[in-house]
């Protein structure tokens, strides 16, 4: 690979066998990521094409010089297999980016519901392995673990990513989740998660702790719970957060076991399915803002509140509920609303026996452009009226009028797309099952989160 000091771009291609110093002589992707004469500062980009096999990145960064990796163009370059950021020493791969990239995996082997546990596996798509790596605004599917972040991959970025039907199929349930972390310091903001084998989102560890990791205006299709809790003696949650999240199909599960957890913070988010909310085994707790919306009408309990002894200070307001079961116990402690209130909680909250009836949209522009990239934001639409359309007002995400740009549907997003020319007006979505689909994951016949169009719908916008 070419020598140089200054920093610089080396490109790379699914068979390059040249220096890295131009497209015509693009070099080898494994052979940069372990290559002494990449120096902080330096980016790395993928020619168009698919690179297959288990990728693993050594070369390293510094604060302000960090290691970029990019296509050459938006998404157009695919990484079939895995890629591994650092060797999990905590200082080779430190400071590495990696934005704008399909990760996928084409092994038709996803098992099945029958498999024996242990049988069957699926490397990461990402696997930030190494402190201050950020994954940005890319598309990653099908995988094992989509992203693993354990105790080296501290100061982890998450942002914008798109992220569907990981995992394989096995005989407890499924193996591997969309995204699965703990430990310290790691932001989560922005991104879709769709459904996996097992649950969607765990925020979980054993025998180790969860402190100052915060999931801030994500969407997850959630199957089962989004677990943020500990599973062992000594392993406990010291503070984590979950900010202006919208889960469907699921609900929030705040705490595992019967061990006293610290902290947690619950604001602001939007919450539909079946137990929206259950927190347990807390010293400290922050639950204020949500809109819970039980999703079963079953019977089953809508909402499962439960405290421990153990607790310290609760600030539990101005939250809302809309319970629409026939059955099963509501509020633990208080049996009902009024005795839930009569303990001093949600004094300010609202309860309700309907779903609720006006429509809520949100328009997230995207927090990390590039000159490279295409992305413009995300749009989540709660359709509680339930209309074939909902208009939406896209002036945060800052179009330019007389341009054409492309919306993603986030539950099939590289199959169900659309294009608008925008005019300065609203721009109009359909909200119709009929109208958009679900991806299938690969080599599996079901699917893993149904359609939850017409309430719920959210989109990725782009640039053409």
């Amino acid at each position: 690979m070419f020598v140089h000091t200054e920093h610089s771009i080396i490109y790379v291609s699914p068979n390059g066998t040249g220096d890295g110093s131009t497209e015509l002589l693009a070099t080898d992707l494994q052979w940069v990521l372990t290559h002494e004469n990449v120096i902080p500062g330096d980016t790395i980009v993928l020619l168009d094409g698919t690179y297959t096999g288990n990728f693993y990145s050594t070369i390293t960064g510094v604060v302000g010089e960090e290691i970029i990796i990019k296509p050459k163009n938006y998404l157009q370059a695919i990484i079939d297999g895995s890629i591994q950021i650092g060797d999990f020493g905590g200082i080779n791969g430190a400071y590495t980016i990696i934005r704008n990239v399909i990760g996928t995996n084409s092994d038709t082997d996803r098992g099945t519901w029958e498999t024996p546990q242990g049988t069957i596996s699926r490397t990461p798509n990402i696997f930030p392995a190494a402190p201050n790596v950020g994954i940005i605004n890319c598309i990653y599917h099908d995988g094992g673990v989509g992203i693993p972040g354990y105790e080296v991959a501290n100061n982890l970025i998450l942002y914008g990513n798109l992220v569907y039907n990981n995992g394989w199929a096995d005989d407890n349930l499924g193996g591997a989740e969309c995204l699965y972390l703990h430990s310290t310091n790691k932001t989560v903001k922005h991104n879709i998660f769709g459904g996996a084998f097992k649950r969607s989102v765990a925020v979980y560890t054993t025998n180790g702790t969860i402190d100052d990791i915060t999931l801030e205006e994500n969407v997850v299709f959630a199957r089962s719970t989004l677990l943020m809790g500990g599973n062992a003696s000594d392993g406990e949650v010291i503070l984590g957060s979950l900010i202006g999240n919208h889960v469907i199909n699921n609900g929030i599960q705040l705490g595992y076991t019967m061990t006293p957890n610290i902290t947690a913070i619950c604001n602001n988010n939007r919450v539909y399915g079946d137990n929206p909310l259950t927190a347990s085994y807390f010293q400290y707790l922050t639950v204020n803002g949500n809109k819970f919306s039980g999703k079963d009408a079953s019977g089953n309990a809508c909402f499962e509140l439960n405290y421990t002894t153990e607790k310290i200070e609760y600030l539990i307001n101005n939250n809302e509920y809309h319970n629409v079961g026939i059955g099963g116990g509501i509020f633990n402690p208080g049996g009902t609303f009024a005795g839930w209130q009569a303990l001093g909680y949600d004094a300010d909250g609202s309860y309700s026996t309907i779903l609720p009836t006006i429509n809520e949209v949100f328009v997230y522009p995207n927090e990390y452009p590039d000159e490279d990239d295409k992305r413009m934001g995300i749009i989540v639409i709660w359709n509680w009226e339930e209309y074939n359309s909902v208009a939406v007002d896209l002036i945060d995400l800052e179009l330019a009028i007389g341009d054409t740009y492309r919306w993603r549907q986030a539950q099939d997003p590289l199959v169900d797309i659309g294009t608008f020319v925008f005019d300065g007006n609203p721009v109009s979505f359909g909200m119709t099952a009929a109208e958009h689909s679900v991806a299938y994951p690969i080599g599996f016949d079901e699917l893993l989160i149904e359609s939850q169009f017409p309430v719920f719908g959210t989109f990725i916008i782009e640039k053409v």
